[in-house]
């Protein structure tokens, strides 16, 4: 099969979509897609969205329908039906061309010419209606022509087309390589990751918005994809990237827990899919009736062991088809749950996290912090890995622990936080767990205009205090 991809200029008026769409039809060519994606909802003819969509939907569902009758009449023998469905399916077959007379078939080499001619026949209506290609978007992919893969090319009245391997289109990554494909979609995941990380390193200076965040990175690593698989290598990769992320949101230095930035950001580390949703939908459904099928013949699927893998990590209880299922609402509690004892489990295992652990005891989104620097040195005093010379002298050999502004006790975050009588302004209490904001009894005023307090101090001791290496 060999599939054209043009990008045009122009086409936005509804009177030319009209013209556009009406002489495909009379030239008996297949227009599958003609809507750029970069229009506004005013500008885009609503009768265009509607055919498109509909003339997909349409060939799907017959596709579909016929498959599901023909596993129903097979009875006990569906499973084995369906699994010579997909072999048969995968192989290499010949092409036939778009046009070609029912009953009759064309070999690919025939195929070649007559492209050319659709092509000739789009260009010279396009020429009429003042319409340009952009030629960096315009491509030819072929499936099963392994032979014509760097010989042949196409022509339009400015661009030259090449066959390509891959190719973006309308935001999707359209591929040839079957056996490969889950290998580009993972590089580019590291790649994307990788450029954001540098890019909010370059334009955010010492820490940025916690939206901004969201906004930027969060669609670059979020590893959590409903619709691939990705392997275990890439999906740790991505990981460490959200931690580093996490750490540079709060402005902390890379000592920082973990277990303490997760719990001031309040993002889960994992996002777990079970088969409930899929178990629900109609009994005619084919993507229900497929997983049913490769549960009968026992064929585990990436997806599959993916679930598995997740289930057995949270407690969830084992889809099947005869007891009722848990709701999402119900699996994403037991999640929850079962995140926070892990969580809780990793955090008291570390000293430093001693005064977080006894008075935060949920993994949940902090009001407290801000876009300043005084946000990052809020973040380590309460997961204990404040930069102070008692903290330094763990790691340095033959450093004074003494307090560099007043020289009358040891630099720790106690004495920076509430203690100094040389750090300005004075703490507004003498209790490190409300200056820090673990007053949870407090109102939120309350805890904001202490812990306003407590970053002006943090501010005034990283300033004028001794120099530390950052």
């Amino acid at each position: 099969m060999m599939v054209a991809v043009l990008n045009l200029h122009g086409a936005r008026s509804e009177q030319k979509w009209g013209e556009l769409t009406k002489q495909m039809r009379d030239e008996h060519i297949a227009v599958f897609a003609v809507i750029e994606t970069h229009l506004r909802e005013e500008e885009a003819p609503p009768n265009c969205k509607r055919s498109a969509a509909a003339l997909v939907q349409t060939s799907i569902r017959r596709a579909n329908k016929q498959f599901m009758e023909e596993l129903k009449a097979a009875g006990r023998q569906a499973p084995k039906r369906f699994w010579q469905k997909i072999k048969r399916d995968a192989r290499t077959v010949t092409g036939t061309s778009l046009r070609a007379p029912e009953g009759n078939t064309v070999e690919e080499k025939g195929c070649l010419p007559e492209l050319q001619q659709l092509l000739d026949t789009c260009a010279m209506g396009m020429t009429e209606r003042h319409l340009v290609f952009k030629p960096a978007k315009c491509v030819v992919m072929a499936w099963g022509v392994e032979a014509q893969q760097t010989t042949s090319t196409w022509h339009l009245p400015r661009p030259t087309i090449h066959l390509v391997p891959t190719a973006k289109y309308l935001g999707m990554r359209l591929t040839t390589r079957t056996s490969c494909y889950l290998a580009e979609r993972e590089s580019e995941l590291k790649a994307r990751a990788s450029r954001s990380k540098g890019m909010l390193v370059r334009q955010s200076l010492w820490s940025f918005n916690r939206a901004l965040w969201k906004l930027v990175v969060m669609p670059g690593i979020t590893y959590g994809n409903a619709g691939l698989c990705l392997s275990s290598g890439t999906r740790e990769f991505l990981e460490r990237c959200q931690r580093w992320v996490r750490r540079l949101a709060l402005g902390t230095h890379g000592q920082c827990t973990t277990e303490a930035v997760q719990g001031v950001i309040g993002e889960a580390v994992v996002k777990a899919s079970n088969e409930n949703g899929l178990l629900r939908l109609p009994v005619t459904n084919v993507t229900r009736q497929t997983l049913q099928h490769t549960i009968y013949a026992s064929q585990p699927t990436r997806w599959t062991k993916r679930t598995r893998a997740l289930r057995d990590r949270f407690g969830l209880p084992a889809a099947t088809l005869v007891t009722v299922n848990p709701s999402r609402e119900v699996v994403r509690a037991q999640m929850q749950r079962s995140e926070k004892a892990e969580w809780l489990g990793l955090a008291t295992s570390k000293p430093s996290l001693l005064v977080y652990c006894t008075y935060k005891e949920n993994i949940r989104r902090e009001t407290l912090f801000d876009n300043s620097r005084c946000n990052g040195l809020l973040a380590e005093a309460r997961a204990g890995v404040l930069r102070t010379r008692v903290w330094r002298a763990g790691f340095t050999a033959g450093l004074s622990t003494t307090c560099a502004l007043c020289g009358g006790a040891e630099e720790t975050i106690a004495h920076v936080v509430v203690n100094c009588p040389d750090i300005l302004p004075a703490a507004r209490t003498p209790a490190v767990r409300v200056a820090l904001g673990f007053a949870e009894e407090a109102t939120e005023t309350e805890r904001g205009e202490v812990v306003d307090v407590t970053k002006r101090r943090l501010k005034h001791c990283w300033s004028h205090g001794a120099p530390r290496q950052t």
